[in-house]
């Protein structure tokens, strides 16, 4: 067991680890206790910033370590879906709603899944691939959530309401 450190806060937490295990992504707080989105990497906690908010958390990190997918605070306060890569938090959008998560990311980081709202505000399983959202549905009920993909990211899992 290692301790990987805080961003200057009292803790963090890790969630998804690179293939090889060189890089673990994750949540630890800073020393304005707001939650931040952190790669770490040969013993040093990178934070990966927002989108003009405050706080953001990490979910999932490419087999190379070099794609980082999560949630982040926008300038409105919004949730959002984000793929960072090469220092640059990009902003995944929605499905029409306010907020998306990012889950999951495919081995080469170009496939990224989690759920999003739609206009109705209900969450729906998503999966991002060259530039676009695309809405996976339901099984008949109102919501649903990605939460990993396949190396390839042809295959994505996840749970959905059915139409009970």
């Amino acid at each position: 067991m290692q301790d990987l450190g805080t961003l200057g806060g009292s803790e963090s937490g890790a969630y998804w680890v690179s293939a090889d295990g060189s890089v673990v992504v994750g949540l630890a707080y800073n020393d304005q206790n707001r939650r931040r989105a952190y790669r770490w990497q040969n013993g040093v906690m990178q934070d990966l910033g927002t989108l003009g908010g405050v706080w953001s958390v990490a979910f999932g990190v490419s087999a190379d370590g070099s794609v980082v997918v999560g949630w982040a605070e926008n300038a409105q306060f919004q949730a959002r879906a984000y793929r960072w890569q090469n220092g640059v938090m990009a902003d995944l959008g929605t499905l029409g709603g306010f907020q998306s998560e990012a889950k999951g990311v495919s081995a080469d980081g170009s496939v990224v899944v989690g759920y999003a709202d739609n206009a109705q505000f209900q969450a729906r399983a998503f999966r991002w691939r060259n530039g676009a959202m695309q809405n996976l549905g339901t099984l008949g009920g109102n919501e649903s959530s990605a939460y990993g993909v396949s190396a390839d990211g042809s295959v994505v899992v996840g749970w959905a309401y059915n139409a009970q």
